[in-house]
């Protein structure tokens, strides 16, 4: 689980959330997500992403993989 403010920033992130991606809890803060995803699945689902910060309601599932190679 995790929430994102409306400039794509990591505002909270739980501990399963942040072992997902190889990162400890207190370093996802602040971070943008495109950083936290990686370039190539933020640009992958940039769509959706500026959809849901724009206000819209959308609703989408997707797979990346870290940069430490683990999938989520």
């Amino acid at each position: 689980i995790s929430y994102v403010d409306f400039q794509g920033r990591c505002q909270f992130a739980n501990r399963r959330f942040a072992e997902s991606f190889g990162r400890k809890q207190e370093n996802l803060i602040g971070m943008p997500l495109r950083d936290v995803w990686g370039a190539q699945a933020y640009e992958l689902n940039r769509p959706q992403v500026e959809a849901a910060l724009s206000g819209r309601q959308t609703a989408f599932e997707t797979t990346i993989q870290s940069s430490n190679g683990r999938v989520t």
